[in-house]
């Protein structure tokens, strides 16, 4: 193969739907085909200790915010007009959108040879997160007013019933989405209400 040629994939799902399996999967599956896979999201994952994830987070956003401050500013203002339940949710938000560029924009220089770049956060699910506690019209209209954003190449929706992804969020000993804080039946309400809005 001559240079370079890299495709960006991201999936996206409910909470509990197997986004993160079945990046690890595919990855691997990939890999055996020769060719080189990076995950940039495994980085600042719930694996990743908090100190390190939280500094990987904000030296991403930092980077965003100095790249691209007009876009930066014009989504915190859509992201706060959403109607987020508070402003840690409206924080959370821009986060996760700056994080989701951030791996979507760059390799690390030892990544030359990534053939396939796997997301299992990346626009769609960011944009996903805002209008489940929110209204995303706002996000989407700051993106219709610029090409300054990126996206996947290929976006992979993962379906699965709601009731399942809840009984697979209360077996999980980790507790990193913040719907696996709601009682069952408001989580199996907002996954629903999730799987609709997907």
């Amino acid at each position: 193969m001559t240079g370079r040629a890299l495709v960006r994939v991201e999936l996206a799902g409910i909470p509990g739907a197997g986004k993160s399996w079945l990046a690890a999967y595919l990855a691997a599956e990939v890999e055996r085909a020769g060719l080189k896979v990076a995950e940039p999201g495994r980085r600042v994952g719930p694996d990743v200790g908090a100190v390190q994830r939280l500094s990987r987070k904000a030296a991403t956003v930092a980077a965003a915010a100095v790249r691209e401050p007009a876009l930066t500013r014009a989504l915190a203002r859509a992201v706060a007009a959403s109607g987020q339940p508070g402003v840690q949710d409206v924080a959370a938000r821009i986060v996760q959108w700056q994080v989701a560029q951030g791996a979507l924009r760059h390799l690390p220089p030892d990544d030359e040879q990534v053939s396939v770049r796997l997301l299992d956060e990346g626009l769609v699910q960011s944009l996903w997160s805002i209008g489940l506690r929110g209204d995303v019209q706002p996000s989407l209209a700051t993106l219709d007013a610029s090409d300054r954003w990126q996206a996947a190449d290929l976006l992979v929706v993962v379906r699965t019933p709601p009731a399942v992804a809840a009984a697979r969020l209360a077996s999980r000993a980790s507790r990193h989405s913040r719907s696996q804080q709601l009682s069952p039946e408001d989580l199996l309400a907002e996954l629903q209400r999730g799987d609709q809005l997907l």
